[in-house]
């Protein structure tokens, strides 16, 4: 039976870009809009993008996301990570972060999927991967794309994307946290790189 791979993982460059982050305070996490739901007022929900900026410097990590599917019809969200310099300012959507110590990023956990499951070709032939239409094959899928802040503060902040409309959720719900990283079935997040 055929194997077929859908793989994303943190490129070294993006690693980097995360190390700078440790001992930084967090001055704020920005986008151009923000949604949030009355049933769930502490989670909010920015669109395709978010900035998150410090107090010690004028460097801003730039987050987005994209949307695929696998051959199965599986959602396939990947993220990836911007570094750039700008001036320090809000931009239409903020949550905002004082500074002295209020959120000094202490470490960085990057968790994701790794997991295979018996599929079916829905696509039609696929002649790069030699399958033909509604051939069974293994699904190998590995993504690292969920991203848990840890602050000097005791306080955590999550950054997910779970939509195709790419709205990335943040969150500092510790209840929502914990159930979200220990998740028991098949999808359970893992964690994939500690960054400190």
């Amino acid at each position: 039976m055929k194997t077929i791979r859908f793989e994303h993982s943190l490129s070294e460059k993006e690693k980097i870009f995360l190390q700078n982050l440790i001992g930084k305070d967090l001055c704020g996490i920005s986008s151009d809009l923000v949604s949030i739901q009355a049933n769930k007022p502490e989670r909010w929900c920015f669109n395709e993008w978010i900035e998150l900026s410090n107090w010690n410097d004028k460097s801003v990590l730039k987050i987005s996301y994209t949307y695929s599917e696998t051959y199965s019809l599986v959602d396939f969200i990947e993220i990836k990570f911007e570094s750039i310099q700008k001036e320090r300012k809000a931009l239409n959507a903020s949550l905002g972060f004082g500074g002295d110590g209020e959120f000094t990023i202490q470490k960085i956990e990057i968790y994701g999927y790794d997991y295979e499951i018996l599929a079916q070709n829905y696509c039609g032939n696929l002649e790069n991967n030699k399958l033909t239409e509604n051939e069974e094959y293994i699904e190998v899928m590995r993504s690292e794309d969920f991203i848990l802040i840890y602050g000097s503060n005791k306080k955590r902040i999550l950054i997910e994307c779970q939509s195709v409309f790419s709205e990335i959720s943040v969150t500092m719900n510790e209840n929502y946290i914990s159930n979200r990283i220990n998740l028991g079935d098949k999808k359970a997040l893992k964690l994939m790189h500690i960054i400190q």
